[in-house]
């Protein structure tokens, strides 16, 4: 095996590993507690009207796949749902933690690397200097940057939503 090989190796074992075991849920969500309650009996037309093909349903409830595409935030699947689940009048960010492994990340280890902040609409990651990305406030947790990142060092965790009674 040459040297490309072995850390592709590395890379793929590193992606399919995965992260969090909490789910990453779409954005709009009204109340958490709704998930269980609504939309396993739905027949998921939030994932169809997706135009990123991101949205997955496991156990009758839906959750966003960011490995290869980032949410448009095209409010398509708010609008798609029938349950009153999602509201498309929330705003456009998604309910996680964005984070930089500075120890997996290759700029922070001295290496050109900006494949996260080239894709970032918002701007939302900076470089202070040329080997310190961070994340910003202004950040919406698309998932754009996950996907590109080589090294898989940006991570979304998921927080908790507020559950209405």
């Amino acid at each position: 095996m040459d040297r490309r090989g072995f850390f592709t190796s590395l890379l793929r074992s590193k992606r399919e590993e995965g992260g969090s075991n909490a789910p990453l849920l779409l954005p709009y969500i009204v109340d958490s507690s709704l998930l269980p309650k609504l939309c396993p009996s739905c027949e998921a037309p939030c994932a169809k009207a997706c135009e990123e093909e991101i949205i997955t349903i496991d156990k009758g409830i839906p959750q966003l796949s960011l490995k290869e595409r980032g949410c448009t935030f095209c409010q398509a699947c708010a609008l798609a749902c029938p349950k009153g689940v999602l509201d498309a009048s929330l705003p456009n960010k998604l309910n996680v933690e964005v984070s930089i492994d500075v120890m997996a990340c290759l700029a922070w280890q001295k290496t050109l690397c900006a494949s996260c902040k080239e894709v970032c609409d918002e701007g939302a990651i900076i470089f202070l200097g040329l080997f310190r990305p961070e994340i910003t406030p202004s950040c919406t947790a698309c998932g754009r940057c996950v996907g590109v990142c080589p090294t898989q060092a940006i991570s979304l965790t998921p927080l908790p939503l507020k559950e209405e009674s």
